[in-house]
């Protein structure tokens, strides 16, 4: 890529390409959202308990596709053909190795999930691994050039194609056989599309590999223990639950992906386009870059967070009905673990970008670790819910190791993530403690209650967070990268009412 990008513009370049990212998964969530809502009174509690428990052993198996090879490309100062068919080649055989691991592994996992309904679904879901490592590689090109709007634009399509499909069959066969056919249909058409978008010709080449191949160890190891953190509470209540509890967490686990992860995992993508761009540039810049962009998510992640925790009786009501109000309870604790785990996934990006990959896999090997290990305890001591809550704490508790490991690596102040996290928590919790310590308007339908909580947490949260802002000498930090990102007369009435935000000159900290 010839375009030269100036430091001092990546944070912003990131956010903006975030901006592209959040629209996809605001578009994504609405799709999703009325396909699920089908689904939900199509399907059983039984039938998203077998969904899930095949999302598990699927995640397990795919840890192989975290090899992390096309990240590698794009953080590559220059690419070449040959490169590109490295790294092509490469996907194939770790997807290939994923079908055949996993269409080998349902009968084991069937007697160890008991649950045998497992072999025949495990089996027929194994080709989609090998199926969509046929694609056209478009991320690579497309992040290599910033365009993230391409990126986003491909995902709306792919994603519509999906939820449709998945929905008509769920409504035909009306059960988890629906979602499992009307997947395989939209990879196909979606790996199709790719190649509609962007030809490429596949061609076979593993020479040179070697540096690919040395990246994907510690990817490997990322992805490894990247999964059992992330599942670590499901994989401990479904060992030990029914099929229909082991729904309804999952269902919550699932609705926080939808609101929280969704909303800040597109960070990630930017992120690291970005900051490969600055990783051998002098002074604070890959630092300062790296706290203006973490600082934003953790603004994101804290308001959608509390915000789902504060209304999760209404998300469940609007999204899923009535008959899953026994889901609301995990639905609120679950909530804040997934927003400190979604940031935290952020620092495999910066780690990447910034050529240290081993810092993060070791970090999420202590996390798997730690997390499993609270989790089983916490299910001896009190079930299902006592897990929910050792999830979101250990969460937050690691989310606070991670990143004070990550900047002190990267050559800045482990207490960074102190700073900007403070803002972001103290306006999380006073807009969580207004929305549930106000009485709700009575008599109002379930969509006007939903609008006002959102509206009066949108307001509480942003003043408090302006305040705070204020009080704390508009530090240069997440609240900066998203002022800079307004409309120019919206920001200079902000600005005329709240001060100019402080110069890195003179700021201390981010």
């Amino acid at each position: 890529m010839s375009e030269t990008v100036a430091p001092r513009d990546i944070p912003a370049r990131v956010f903006r390409g975030t901006l592209w990212f959040l629209s996809f998964r605001l578009f994504s969530r609405v799709v999703g959202f009325l396909a699920l809502a089908v689904k939900a009174r199509v399907l059983t509690p039984e039938d998203f308990g077998l969904i899930g428990t095949i999302a598990l052993v699927n995640g397990l198996v795919g840890i192989i596709g975290a090899h992390g090879v096309f990240d590698q490309l794009v953080r590559m100062e220059k690419l070449s053909r040959e490169d590109l068919d490295r790294g092509w080649t490469l996907n194939l055989i770790f997807s290939a190795a994923i079908t055949l691991i996993t269409f080998l592994a349902a009968w084991p996992a069937a007697i160890l999930m008991n649950e045998p309904l497992l072999v025949d679904a495990l089996r027929v879901t194994a080709i989609r691994s090998v199926l969509g490592a046929f694609g056209s590689p478009v991320g690579v090109w497309w992040s290599r050039e910033l365009r993230f709007d391409r990126v986003v634009q491909f995902g709306m399509a792919t994603r519509v194609i999906d939820a449709v499909l998945t929905t008509i069959g769920a409504m035909v066969w009306r059960s988890y056989w629906g979602i499992i056919w009307g997947g395989l249909a939209s990879l196909i058409i979606s790996t199709m599309l790719s190649h509609i978008l962007r030809p490429y010709r596949p061609r076979l080449r593993l020479e040179g590999s070697a540096s690919l191949l040395a990246f994907s160890g510690w990817s490997l190891l990322h992805g490894v223990t990247n999964y059992f953190a992330m599942s670590s509470d499901e994989l401990v209540v479904r060992r030990g639950s029914d099929r229909e509890t082991f729904g309804l967490y999952h269902v919550s686990r699932d609705l926080a992906r939808v609101f929280v992860t969704e909303a800040v995992y597109p960070v990630a993508g930017p992120l690291l386009a970005g900051l490969a761009r600055v990783r051998h540039v002098g002074g604070d810049w890959f630092v300062n870059a790296t706290a203006k962009a973490i600082g934003a998510a953790l603004l994101i992640a804290s308001a959608v967070g509390f915000g789902l925790a504060a209304t999760s009786s209404e998300a469940i009501g609007l999204t899923l009905g009535a008959r899953w109000s026994d889901a609301t309870p995990f639905l609120t604790v679950i909530a804040f673990g997934n927003a400190a785990l979604v940031v935290a996934e952020l620092h495999r990006s910066v780690m990447v970008a910034y050529g240290r990959v081993e810092v993060s896999a070791l970090l999420w090997l202590a996390r798997a670790i730690g997390q499993m290990a609270a989790c089983a305890i916490a299910f001896v001591m009190g079930g299902p819910m006592a897990v929910a809550w050792a999830f979101g704490a250990t969460c937050a508790l690691f989310l606070l190791i991670d990143y004070a490991v990550v900047f002190r690596a990267i050559g800045g102040k482990a207490s960074t993530i102190l700073h900007l996290l403070a803002r972001p928590l103290l306006a999380g919790a006073v807009m969580f403690s207004l929305l549930v310590l106000l009485p709700s308007p009575t008599g109002l339908p379930l969509v006007s209650l939903a609008l006002v909580k959102i509206l009066l947490g949108a307001a509480s949260y942003g003043f408090c967070l302006i305040l705070a802002w204020r009080a704390a000498g508009r530090p240069q930090g997440g609240e900066t990268v998203l002022l800079e990102q307004l409309p120019f007369r919206l920001r200079g009435a902000i600005v005329r009412l709240i001060g100019e935000p402080a110069s890195k000159a003179r700021s201390a900290r981010p």
